[in-house]
């Protein structure tokens, strides 16, 4: 019978992105009182258990029945990294960075799976997956099978390689299209027949091992960033060069390291940059520091922008003047350390899931009357999981 192996890297971190290796144990003692899988096959702890606690992580047993890696096919082991996310929870790890290979090629060349996952403060906030995979061919390579093509991944982060692209005036680097391969009728790749390939405009650029067409990669990925504008704004083709492939950083590098290596700008991300300088310009707030934790909004400022503080998980605090009228779709999203809000009388429209999953958010306060709150124009689910029930008006408490 065929086999599947797990290969599992799991990493414990502080929220400065140094090792923890009091976390580790923590949620390592937790697994072995909690899962008997944990404690070996037999799951008494008299047998040889698959992982060991090494430092700020857990790491395979490299004693010989595990050799080739853990038996996720079968077995009780889990195939995915879901089952750590009680650990990460009960235990209170500030970082838990979690992948698994799933190597199941002795079945198929295209059966392998790969999951990455990050959990801050005990919730998970980020996951990555390739759900089919092989290495086997094409001089060993990882990669992502997707019906007919195949795109190239990074050996050890699995992420896709793309097209690298460097502003001349900024030394901005955006990524941008990923580089794709047809897959023969015996489900071979074809290496000579690779495309940057752009999924939101028209951007198809053959990909030539000797000789690669730059100013055409240039101008699909400007067609790219522009299909994601919502604002009418100049990008020039001039003022970028094709630097040939690069990918995304995996999570161990973004949430282990310290400092931390920061991900690339994609065509989504560069076009929304774009979009918040026009839109600050013209009277429409967005915070740029994602780790700001008190923000004071300038006086003349209309409005507070799509997502403008979508994210901010250490915002404590934001001041609100009175020149402000609309608070728009998403600005508060996920502003997990939000405790209270204090909204100006001059705000006629909250935005739908404006304050939604501000889980800390308990105190809402508003500056006019109980009936100019009704009259406030509020989207669907604004406070969607908030823990406030009231608003404290001028005159007295309403519902949320």
């Amino acid at each position: 019978m065929s086999m599947g192996y797990g290969y599992f890297s799991i990493e414990f971190y502080t929220n400065d992105g140094s090792p923890d290796a009091d976390a580790a144990k923590r949620a390592y003692d937790w697994c072995m009182e909690n899962y008997d899988w944990f404690k070996g096959e037999n799951g008494d702890g008299s047998d040889i258990p698959p992982f060991l606690l090494s430092g700020n992580s857990f790491e395979a047993n490299d004693d010989d029945y595990y050799a080739d890696g853990l038996v996720i096919k079968g077995t009780n082991i889990p195939g995915d990294v879901d089952w750590l996310a009680d650990a990460a929870k009960e235990t209170k790890a500030a970082r838990l960075v979690a992948s698994v290979i799933q190597d199941y090629s002795e079945s198929s060349h295209w059966s392998n799976g790969y999951t990455e996952k990050v959990w801050i403060d005990g919730e998970e906030r980020h996951s990555y997956g390739v759900g089919e995979f092989t290495r086997t061919m094409a001089d060993y390579l990882p990669y992502e099978r997707d019906s007919s093509i195949a795109f190239r991944l990074e050996e050890g982060g699995f992420r896709h390689s793309q097209g690298k692209f460097k502003n001349a005036k900024t030394g901005e680097i955006v990524l941008g299209g990923d580089l794709r391969f047809w897959l023969d009728d015996e489900d071979y790749i074809d290496t000579e027949s690779s495309l940057l390939f752009f999924w939101n405009s028209d951007g198809r650029v053959p990909i030539d091992k000797d000789s690669i067409d730059k100013k055409e990669c240039v101008r699909a990925f400007v067609s790219e960033v522009k299909s994601f504008m919502s604002n009418d704004c100049e990008i020039d083709e001039s003022d970028w060069t094709f630097e040939g492939f690069d990918s995304q950083p995996s999570f161990f590098d973004i949430y282990g390291k310290n400092p931390p290596t920061a991900p690339f700008m994609d065509c989504e991300d560069y076009a929304r940059k774009l979009d918040v300088e026009i839109d600050m310009k013209n009277g429409i707030f967005h915070c740029t520091d994602k780790r700001a934790t008190n923000v004071t909004i300038p006086d003349g400022f209309t409005k507070i922008g799509k997502e403008a503080f979508r994210g901010c998980k250490s915002l404590a605090s934001v001041e609100i003047p009175d020149s402000v009228t609309e608070i728009g779709k998403l600005a508060f999203y996920e502003c997990e350390s939000l405790a209270s809000v204090v909204i100006p009388p001059s705000v006629t429209a909250i935005g739908e899931w404006a304050f939604a999953w501000c889980m800390s958010l308990s105190s809402v306060e508003f500056g006019g009357t109980a009936a100019q709150w009704e009259a406030v124009e509020k989207g669907d689910r604004w406070n969607g999981n908030a823990s406030a029930k009231t608003v404290k008006c001028a005159d007295g408490e309403a519902k949320l």
